[in-house]
């Protein structure tokens, strides 16, 4: 009997000991939890993609937000509609809650793109006697997303992904013989259901003969029902007598649903300019009536003359309509027009300047140089708006900056005396 008793004290003891050795090995629940997921695994360019993002704290809440602004290559990234939900779960008999983030964004380019790791800072407040908050790292898995490029696509046209696209445009006048200082607009207006406005593509300027072009700010709009607008207006100022061609727009439009590629096609317009301006009537003895007043307004309009080219040659119209372009451009954060608005800028600064890089090394700062660098190798790669905001802060500098050089240099030259002097 001794001896049983004693092999069973031995049996519980040993189980006793694996018990306590057993939950010494279970791993702690953790104090914070993270999850990445794509919505979707596989898409085509320039199609939606969600990121959703988990953050759960164990018998607490759990709130987090990125270390940095995120930045995907290749991609536009856009905040979704609603982008925080309340969690609450149970893991493993524990209590987490927290939240749940999202992020839109437009892939552009082909391939398989990577998700990087997200850096959070997680603040986790928890409740009770031994309650406060407490400040943790975190950090996402990296994913991975397939991007495809539907067959057929032509590389040198613009590409909408999207269940329903439409292209209009307005003449404003709807004519096709004008004379030189008449002005003619053009207005085009891109709408896309399910694609956010800013992803639209910018229209690209083409010079025309005979004409000088003026392109207006982009108005770019989210509607309530989930459709992106963009719309542009450029205006074309007769100048000489000539017969042009304004271009046609063509854009490339992929259906998901359906599967099938399309072409939409905007036509462009001949137009004949007429060497003479257009005048109005006048009576036939208009000039006998009113000949005293013409004698009367001949010195005020030499006097007119004379001030109106001394100010055409202190100021280029044209260089501040494009410069202007290019800082709503920045300030819209539509890194392709800022490309395209910023050399337009430089081509009318001044014909000596007409290498951008080459002008911000002599006027800009390195970060200008560097952002122009990047903006002329890939126009489609994601900026913040911070980046372009900033961006837009330096042009104005070494804008300055070059003016202020060039009074100096018009000041020098006309303080130097003559090569030759007078003759006797």
């Amino acid at each position: 009997m001794k001896t049983r008793l004693k092999d069973a004290t031995r049996r519980f003891r040993s189980l006793g000991l694996l018990l306590v050795l057993g939950l010494q090995s279970l791993p702690a629940a953790e104090e914070i939890i993270v999850r990445a997921s794509l919505d979707e695994q596989s898409v085509w360019v320039g199609q939606r993609v969600q990121l959703q993002v988990d953050v759960l704290g164990r018998n607490g809440w759990a709130q987090a937000k990125p270390a940095k602004e995120i930045t995907l290559p290749g991609s536009y990234v856009l905040p979704a509609g609603n982008t925080r939900i309340r969690l609450q779960e149970t893991i493993d008999g524990e209590d987490y809650s927290g939240q749940r983030y999202k992020w839109d964004f437009h892939p552009h380019r082909h391939g398989t793109t990577t998700i990087p790791e997200l850096e959070l800072q997680v603040s986790l407040q928890t409740w009770g006697a031994n309650g406060g908050t407490a400040m943790h790292s975190a950090k996402t898995p990296a994913l991975e997303l397939s991007v495809k490029l539907p067959t057929g696509v032509d590389p040198n046209l613009p590409l909408i992904v999207s269940p329903a696209f439409r292209a209009r445009q307005s003449w404003e006048p709807d004519a096709s013989e004008l004379r030189v200082g008449d002005a003619l607009e053009r207005t085009i207006t891109l709408e896309a259901t399910d694609t956010p406005a800013m992803v639209l593509p910018p229209l690209q300027q083409t010079e025309a003969a005979g004409m000088s072009l003026y392109p207006k700010d982009p108005e770019v709009e989210d509607l309530s029902t989930g459709t992106g607008r963009r719309r542009e207006s450029i205006t074309y100022l007769c100048q000489s007598a000539t017969q042009t061609k304004l271009p046609a727009y063509a854009f490339q439009w992929w259906n998901p649903e359906t599967g099938k590629l399309q072409s939409v096609k905007l036509p462009g317009k001949t137009v004949r300019i007429a060497g003479t301006p257009a005048t109005q009537k006048k009576p036939a003895n208009g000039v006998l009536v009113y000949r005293p007043l013409l004698y009367l307004l001949i010195p005020s309009a030499a006097t007119l003359l004379f001030f109106s080219i001394r100010y055409s040659r202190r100021t280029i119209p044209e260089e501040s309509l494009h410069f202007q372009t290019l800082l709503s451009s920045a300030k819209n954060a539509d890194p392709p027009a800022t490309c395209h608005a910023l050399l337009l800028w430089i081509e009318s600064l001044s014909p000596d300047s007409r290498s951008v890089l080459t002008f911000l090394k002599n006027n800009g700062s390195a970060s200008a140089v560097q952002l122009t660098a990047r903006l002329l190798q890939d126009p489609t790669q994601n900026f913040s708006p911070a980046e372009l905001r900033h961006f837009a802060t330096d042009l104005r500098r070494a804008r300055s900056t070059y003016r202020k050089a060039e009074r100096q240099k018009q000041q020098i030259n006309r303080q130097l005396p003559p090569l030759n002097g007078p003759l006797r």
